[in-house]
């Protein structure tokens, strides 16, 4: 029955996209975590990992799976010494539709939305960078306090589509770029619309990027 679907339909009726979205929805800790953060939202990684009575690094894993699917978005929370991330639900309420004769519009309207959207790092003296230079990447943004020397007063860990997407942004003297051509040198041209735009306001959010145009047709 599976192949009889598959052959009318070819690879639209469910894409990349869609696929990872289900087979997260179907897991044990996708339940957990957004119950959690139903009960409280605005939670970093280390409070919902004691929330749930799992390792930090575990809880981190599933928040940026679900950030990057857009179930779940974060805000920078300010704290003495560095910035953390928290996050809460992106939707109050949540439906699925499959509709089988939409699916190519779709992924045409989300090609458009990449490539309309004009980015590049920002003007913004007070942070600098660590940097993977083998695999290409901004590993964590370091945000400077004031006076002569400059010391480090908060830090922030990049995810790995987001410290790649950083790497290859434009420098804030250059002129911006569609989003989907900073995707493509980073060799994310199959990432999906609704990680790449989840990524790119994180970073705008954060003050590392600037969103310099909006094309609408």
């Amino acid at each position: 029955m599976g192949e009889a679907m598959k052959e009318p339909y070819g690879d639209s009726l469910i894409d990349d996209s869609n696929r990872r979205l289900y087979t997260a929805l179907g897991r044990e800790f996708t339940g957990r975590v957004l119950s959690s953060l139903i009960r409280q939202p605005f939670q970093t990684a280390s409070e919902l990992a004691r929330e749930l009575s799992i390792h930090i690094a575990t809880a981190q894993k599933y928040l940026e799976e679900l950030r990057g699917l857009g179930l779940v978005s974060s805000r920078l929370r300010k704290a003495p010494t560095r910035h953390v991330d928290e996050y809460y639900l992106t939707f109050k309420r949540l439906e699925l539709t499959l509709d089988t004769g939409d699916a190519e519009s779709t992924r045409r309207d989300g090609a458009a939305a990449l490539s309309s959207l004009m980015v590049k790092e920002s003007a913004n003296q007070s942070v600098a960078f660590d940097v993977d230079h083998k695999q290409k990447r901004v590993t964590r943004a370091l945000f400077l306090g004031g006076g002569a020397r400059k010391s480090v007063s908060g830090s922030l860990e990049l995810s790995d589509i987001e410290g790649r997407m950083l790497w290859h942004m434009p420098f804030p003297s250059e002129e911006a770029r569609p989003v989907s051509d900073i995707l493509g040198q980073a060799g994310l041209a199959n990432l999906d619309r609704d990680a790449a735009l989840a990524a790119v306001h994180h970073l705008r959010r954060v003050g590392l990027i600037e969103i310099s145009a909006v094309e609408v047709e």
